[in-house]
């Protein structure tokens, strides 16, 4: 599959944004990688608007793909024209764990690209409570172009990769960046039992490394645990949970212990338990 402008037709105006869309791609994506764009809409026969994150290109694609169906591709060139490849999929089943993951990634991080772009990016949305700092976080999704429809979509792909979790694990994987402001790539776990509830946050601190807090609520009062990709950025990690993560947790950021973190799990959560699974197509495991 070539992207290319395929509608300008001699128009200054569209050749500009198409323009515009492929260099975004190419400043985006490396050859090699996997990328799920959404069909979107034809423009004419064999010429059909592809949309990737929040990307949406033209291009020339085989078959009769339904509107909203995902399409996996892989990059083989950037330049001088974007060729990706389609990876066929088995007809009438959904696209593996793995492609899901895969698009879960690209929309994550579009999403965080566009935080970026704000004064402050993600402390914006600090507060002392968790339901105060979710309010501030919608509010500032509702004011970036297109974050809202990012978001929804990465909720779609969330609920696709949660039907994959074992039922008798009562695991679900969330995105909710309101529960710690500053980190980026946040993933969060959470397992629920009749006597507990163990929540698994992961993301990445700047200048800090990966981190992943483990929160354990069982009884009157909650546990946790921390591990670091970098163990000698303890402190530093501290102080942040102290400021932006743990107020009205009733946790004191300096009691928590401190180990190193796993080298496969340092991708997060959810790479390392695609990892693990023998068939990532069928159901994750859950090992931590």
């Amino acid at each position: 599959m070539r992207i290319g402008d395929y509608s300008s037709h001699g128009h200054q105006n569209d050749s500009r944004s198409a323009f515009q869309r492929t260099q975004a791609f190419r400043r985006r994506f490396q050859v090699g990688q996997t990328v799920v764009g959404r069909f979107l809409r034809w423009e004419r026969p064999g010429l059909a608007w592809i949309g990737i994150s929040d990307l949406e290109l033209l291009a020339g694609i085989d078959g009769n793909p339904a509107p909203g169906a995902h399409i996996v591709f892989l990059v083989m060139q950037l330049e001088p024209d974007i060729i990706l490849k389609e990876i066929p999929q088995t007809p009438g089943t959904a696209i593996s764990l793995k492609e899901e993951a895969t698009f879960f990634f690209q929309l994550r991080d579009t999403l965080e690209t566009r935080f970026d772009r704000l004064q402050n990016n993600t402390q914006l949305w600090s507060g002392p409570t968790l339901p105060i700092r979710r309010k501030l976080f919608f509010e500032h999704i509702r004011a970036i172009p297109h974050a809202r429809k990012l978001l929804r979509d990465i909720q779609l792909t969330l609920r696709h990769i949660n039907s994959s979790f074992p039922p008798e694990h009562n695991a679900k994987l969330h995105y909710a960046p309101w529960h710690a402001p500053g980190l980026l790539r946040h993933e969060c776990l959470i397992r629920s039992a009749p006597s507990e509830t163990e929540i698994i946050e992961y993301g990445h601190l700047p200048g800090c490394g990966a981190v992943q807090l483990h929160l354990l609520f069982s009884g009157k009062h909650p546990r946790a645990r921390l591990e670091l990709e970098l163990p000698r950025n303890a402190e530093a990690v501290r102080k942040h949970l102290a400021d932006e993560h743990l107020p009205g947790f009733g946790i004191s950021a300096q009691d928590i212990p401190v180990s190193p973190l796993a080298a496969n799990h340092a991708r997060g959560t959810l790479a390392n338990r695609i990892a693990l699974s023998p068939h990532p197509s069928l159901r994750l495991n859950l090992k931590v």
